[in-house]
């Protein structure tokens, strides 16, 4: 699975991050920069990803969640 990341913002110095725990995926996206992340997402359950800087008063609210689905067999 690969995962693209835009941080949108014009502010120079308002990075945000990227981060899925149980992945081991930590990563920083600077401003008007898309990055990506390619891992394989092969443990059933569901997964917060987050920004892990603090960059405005909605911090808090940059979050999901992400659904790994059991394969068929």
């Amino acid at each position: 699975m690969t995962v693209y990341i835009t941080n949108i913002d014009d502010v120079e110095d308002l990075c945000h991050g990227f981060c899925i725990v149980n992945y081991g995926i930590n990563m920083e996206i600077d401003p008007q920069q898309t990055s990506s992340v390619t891992f394989i997402a092969d443990k059933p359950g569901v997964y917060w990803y987050f920004c892990t800087w603090f960059c405005h008063a909605m911090h808090m609210e940059m979050r999901g969640r992400m659904l790994v689905e059991p394969q068929n067999v």
